[in-house]
Formats: structure tokens, sequence, C-alpha cells
């Protein structure tokens, strides 16, 4: 038999080893799988590096199924490197299934004016001035700062 301090060395590891082997949290629910077939379904829409395309009609039933907030938790900086995060969050209000404000998407970043920026982007291009407002300096493509404007969360100042 055992020594009673082994049992509990053994059961401390198989702790420890969960622990770090589980990727979900408590609670968190896994949508791993609906984000891939987000990006499968809506590549088009979302991809990386073109403007803005007008999403396909099953792209448009599947993000009204789907839980935008937790999708957004569920993306990587992996993924980014092949989608455009605000291009996401549009589509998602288009579908009517916008992402509430203060909700983390994507990067380490929660969404700044209910828009969501990559950390390697925040980092060095936005900076508050005197009056609250956010000044955009570089690094945005044209297409994220078209969408801003639009939304009013840019304004131009001299």
């Amino acid at each position: 038999m055992m020594p009673i301090k082994v049992v509990l060395q053994l059961l401390l590891f198989a702790l420890v080893f969960t622990l770090f082997t589980t990727r979900q949290t408590h609670g968190e629910k896994d949508c791993y799988r609906q984000k891939l077939v987000i990006k499968f379904k809506c590549w088009e829409t979302i991809k990386l590096g073109v403007p803005y395309v007008a999403p396909s009609q099953e792209c448009i039933r599947l993000i009204r199924r789907s839980d935008m907030v937790c999708i957004c938790r569920a993306i990587t900086e992996e993924d980014e490197e092949e989608i455009s995060v605000a291009k996401l969050l549009q589509l998602a209000d288009e579908c009517n299934k916008s992402v509430p404000f203060g909700t983390k998407c994507g990067c380490k970043y929660h969404i700044l004016y209910s828009y969501s920026f990559c950390s390697k982007i925040v980092s060095y291009i936005i900076y508050v001035n005197k009056y609250n407002g956010v000044k955009f300096v570089s690094q945005l493509t044209p297409f994220d700062h078209h969408y801003l404007r639009h939304q009013g969360y840019i304004h131009e100042t001299s």
C-alpha cells in the first residue's frame, strides 16, 4: 500500500496537469467550432487586406444564429493574421447581432468605442487628446479608417 504522502503528491500532480491542459474556463461556452464555420462561410466578407464585400445569405443566416460575443472571445492572434475583426464586427452589426460595448474581441484589448483593435495597432496609433476624443495617427487600413469615420468614431482635427 502506498503511503498517504505519495497518494497526495499524485493527486496534486493530476490536479495541476488538468488545470494546465483544460482549454475552457469554468462556465465558458465552447464556440471554437462555430468560429471556424464562420471563418469558412463568411471568408469573402471578413478576410484581411481587401475591401469589405457584402455577405452571402448563408453567411448572414449563420451570423444570426451565432453567439457573436463568444466568437469574439475565441478570436486568437493567429485568426487576426487572416481575418479583420473590424469587418467581423461590421458584419455582426449588419446582421443585428451587434457585440456589446466592452466585449473582448480578438487579441488582448476590449472594444474601444464599440470597435475592436489588435494590440499591435492600439499600442502606438491612438492617444486621447484634451477633448477626450480619440485621434488616429497611422497604421489603419483604408477600410478601417473609412468604417470608423462613417460610424462617427473618427473626427478629423487640424
